[in-house]
């Protein structure tokens, strides 16, 4: 796994994956998707729940 090799084993890792689908409550043909759960997987580590997102950390170049 790129993040193991990366850092080794001294990182706490998760993936956070957001689960789109129809809105059960609105029978409209082109609705947009909406979010019906997450589903948390911990890769490694011991990573804080409540630190686990889908939020994208950018470094200045």
């Amino acid at each position: 796994m790129a993040v193991e090799e990366a850092f080794g084993g001294d990182v706490d890792y998760a993936v956070l994956q957001k689960i789109y689908g129809a809105d059960p409550g609105n029978e409209t043909r082109y609705s947009p998707a909406v979010c019906l759960g997450t589903k948390v997987e911990e890769i490694s580590g011991s990573p804080n729940k409540k630190h686990i997102s889908t939020i994208r950390l950018h470094s200045a170049a």
